[in-house]
């Protein structure tokens, strides 16, 4: 017997290329269970062109690792997949006017990478017809697989939990009778997490996400400035991983904001949006280009509430004067109609009611609303966007009086990027959106690469 001596590969390269196309493999599947809830294995083979012993290996694995169920579907009518995922999450310009009339097409629903390239659409076939006789069982995101979310505010620190999926499975709040330092943050967030104890018994924590009110540094989560808390410089992802032992992810709220409202909101499927809220904090914003958000050279990129609108404007907290976020303004809404800041829950309703007989009020919405536009023509000109989503009090001032802005807009930005450009409420309510996008910086890890989550050895 002699030797073969021609080349041999290393064993260790087909092995790791092996492992490779796997991980690519369980991370498909993973994202399409956490972007549309209750997909049959069907569903999943079709979508991504597997076949269905590799499919069903790769849910097997993700059972095993905490990060998928498998159910039976009900015995009842069982709606389409495209009802009971897409449908409540399509956006409708709820409460706004498109500039022009549009109709989203089945393509804007696709789930996307984050690259921004579709990924196999899931056709919209019920679960009980996937095959004849036995039904096909459904897929669904685990709902022990968890992010601790916090939201740290002048006012109040909220903590959710929030399950692979985007569902808030639980949230409070502490209201904060001054300004919090960032070590009060990290002891009231322990505080909370204490209280929530039974919740969290069954719990795989995959790590904790934070949605911060200004500048987080992107590959550490230094807060460069948060001008509304007085923070500067300060490490606060690292002592909250220090103080809770989990890894840490922090961003810009605003763009937390952004990336919650594309993944599960009004801007599902849009590849480029902007996503502005306003609040107790100011303004914020988020951009998403061409599908992935805008972090800029260090994570600094959509602070669109420091647009100058009004060059001999009021001071800023960020030393500039004539901002967008100080001249436009909840507490300004809130004074117009004799409201509280406790009482923000009943601004829709008063501001919309008094704007057409209050001539006091009229004169306060519309100053606020052209200042609004003024830095709406901004952005609609330098990021050319396909859908703007309003949160929080802004999107009470375009329920007010929308048509002001939109004839403003349409009358001082460029014809180009304002002729299909689409103005809409964002639909999952600030706490949740900011939740489930602080969420979403932690499931990326786990989206990208499942194994890097939970074992893959038999219970």
């Amino acid at each position: 017997m002699t030797r073969d001596s021609s080349p041999q590969r290393p064993r260790t390269a087909r092995g790791s290329n092996l492992d490779e196309v796997r991980r690519r493999n369980l991370s498909q599947v993973l994202r399409l269970v956490h972007s549309n809830s209750g997909t049959s294995r069907a569903e999943l083979t079709r979508a991504t062109g597997l076949n269905r012993s590799t499919i069903a290996d790769l849910i097997a694995e993700l059972k095993r690792r905490g990060l998928v169920t498998e159910s039976a579907p009900p015995q009842e009518h069982t709606p389409t997949h495209t009802e009971s995922v897409h449908d409540p999450l399509r956006p409708r310009s709820p409460g706004g006017t498109d500039l022009l009339p549009s109709v989203y097409s089945g393509s804007a629903l696709r789930p996307r990478s984050p690259g921004g390239t579709p990924t196999a659409h899931i056709e919209s076939v019920p679960a009980h017809s996937a095959s004849v006789g036995r039904p096909s069982f459904l897929i669904s995101p685990s709902r022990s697989a968890i992010t601790i979310a916090i939201i740290p505010e002048i006012d109040a620190v909220t903590l959710g939990l929030v399950s692979l999926g985007g569902t808030v499975l639980r949230q409070v709040r502490r209201e904060n009778p001054r300004v919090p330092t960032v070590h009060e943050v990290v002891e009231i967030v322990v505080d909370l997490l204490a209280e929530l104890a039974v919740d969290l018994e069954h719990a795989h924590i995959v790590g904790v996400g934070a949605a911060l009110p200004g500048l987080v540094r992107t590959h550490d989560g230094l807060v460069n400035l948060a001008p509304h808390l007085g923070w500067r410089d300060e490490a606060f992802a690292q002592h909250l991983s220090d103080a809770m032992g989990a890894r840490t992810r922090s961003a810009n709220d605003a763009s937390c904001g952004a990336i919650a409202e594309r993944a599960f909101g009004a801007g599902r499927g849009v590849d480029d949006l902007v996503y502005l809220n306003g609040g107790a904090s100011g303004i914020g914003g988020g951009v998403i280009a061409g599908g992935r958000l805008l972090r800029g050279a260090n994570g600094f990129a959509g602070e669109l509430g420091h647009t100058l609108v009004l060059s001999a404007g009021s001071p800023c907290h960020c030393g500039a004067t004539g901002c967008l976020e100080t001249e436009v303004t909840r507490a300004a809404l809130l004074q117009a109609v004799g409201l509280r800041s406790d009482d923000i829950a009943q601004l829709d309703t008063a501001l919309v009611a008094r704007y057409a007989t209050d001539a006091a009020v009229r004169t306060v919405v519309d100053r606020q609303l052209d200042f609004l536009t003024l830095a709406l023509r901004n952005i609609v000109n330098t990021f050319n966007p396909q859908l703007i989503l309003l949160g929080g009090f802004l999107a009470t001032l375009f329920d007010t009086a929308g048509d002001r802005m939109i004839e403003g807009l349409q009358r001082s930005a460029l014809p180009g990027p304002c002729a299909d450009v689409r103005i809409a409420r964002a639909c999952l309510g600030r706490d949740n959106t900011l939740l489930i996008g602080a969420a979403e910086l932690v499931f990326a890890e786990v989206l990208a690469d499942p194994t890097t989550f939970g074992s893959n050895q038999p219970s």
